[in-house]
């Protein structure tokens, strides 16, 4: 087993990982024209701030967003062609060497898009709270995809890939509960806004949550099983992270 992985299924998640400054500088390229983008179609009288402020600085701007409708994850879904391009960074090649043959997992929006892979980018405004999730795993919310039929095989797990973009170590990022992948903490299905979701039902200010100290660039790789959260924005920029889940055939 690659020490990578043995250190996934030890500590919950390894950090070890970063991004050549080439890829680190595709990405962000990657995201800005994206961002751009969705400003030109649902607030094009803002473009040209936008070009000015740059999404570091989107923060500044965003009162004139309505910035969940603005902000969907539809709209920061990659496209076929960036996630190609992605797909052939060498940090992919490193990834399959740790974890043998992968596939990504598909778009899960209201419902699975079967055979469309799923790669996206946030934007984590500072001292916005809601700009972020509650403490969970990710295995809660792939068993209550397709009305409770969960989202793969009882053959398979899956790993997420975080990658930050534009961040500021130690006053935002991803915090992670160590060695949680190895325990069963208990949650409950919600629905909220109609939707169904996962919630905890353990004491939340038990568990140890500590926010990993993350370069642009530091990958963070995490288990499917293992806590997790995004933190509140403490820096002075618009934080900007990618994801990817991997889905692996267990060991």
């Amino acid at each position: 087993m690659h020490y990578i992985k043995k250190e996934i299924y030890d500590n919950g998640y390894s950090s070890q990982l970063s991004l050549e400054s080439e890829e680190l500088n595709s990405l962000r390229e990657f995201v800005e024209i994206h961002w751009l983008k969705v400003i030109s179609e649902f607030n094009p009288t803002m473009l040209e701030s936008a070009e000015k402020y740059g999404i570091q600085n989107y923060h500044l701007i965003s009162s004139n967003f309505n910035h969940s409708k603005t902000w969907t994850k539809t709209n920061r879904l990659f496209n076929t062609e960036c996630i190609q391009k992605i797909k052939c960074m060498k940090t992919f090649s490193v990834l399959e060497n740790i974890f043998g043959k992968f596939k990504i997992s598909d778009v899960y929006e209201t419902e699975q898009r079967f055979g469309v892979e799923e790669m996206y980018w946030r934007l984590v405004r500072p001292n916005q709270p809601e700009d972020v999730g509650p403490l969970h795993a990710d295995y809660w919310f792939h068993q209550t995809f397709n009305g409770g039929e969960g989202m793969f095989k009882n053959t398979e797990e899956t790993f997420k890939v975080w990658i930050p973009i534009f961040s500021e170590p130690g006053k935002n990022g991803l915090g992670i509960v160590k060695g949680s992948n190895s325990a069963n903490f208990p949650y409950e299905i919600k629905v909220i806004n109609h939707v169904p979701k996962p919630v905890p039902t353990f004491d939340e200010k038990l568990a140890k949550v500590e926010l990993i100290p993350t370069l642009p660039g530091n990958i963070l790789i995490f288990h499917e099983r293992t806590l997790h959260k995004g933190f509140t924005n403490l820096g002075q920029k618009t934080r900007v992270s990618m994801e990817v889940t991997l889905v692996t055939e267990k060991n």
